[in-house]
């Protein structure tokens, strides 16, 4: 299975069922264990979050993400949280969609 993340700007990056990032607008070719997702936090509820890895591989946290991914004006509710070299960040200003082919 492949997985995706959507930002609101257009970018595309790709994710690892273990929650690793790659792709985007720089085209990073690999993944790599120094950039990874690691949950999805509300934009709103900020105690709202979701595990990454588990979102992605179980059906029962995917089917959680999908009942609660965008606002009724179509907006996503979720922003990300990653680790980058060590470094927590939260994607404050990006808001972000999930993605899943078979």
């Amino acid at each position: 299975m492949q997985y995706f993340l959507y930002t609101n700007r257009g970018d595309t990056y790709r994710l690892t069922a273990e929650g690793l990032i790659f792709g985007g607008p720089n085209h990073i070719s690999a993944p790599s264990d120094q950039w990874r997702a690691v949950k999805l936090m509300h934009v709103v509820k900020t105690r709202w979050t979701l595990d990454i890895v588990h979102t992605l591989t179980t059906s029962d946290g995917w089917e959680i993400y999908k009942r609660n991914e965008r606002f009724k004006n179509g907006r996503s509710q979720w922003t990300l949280v990653d680790i980058d070299h060590g470094t927590t960040r939260i994607w404050a200003s990006k808001r972000v969609t999930l993605g899943r082919t078979l």
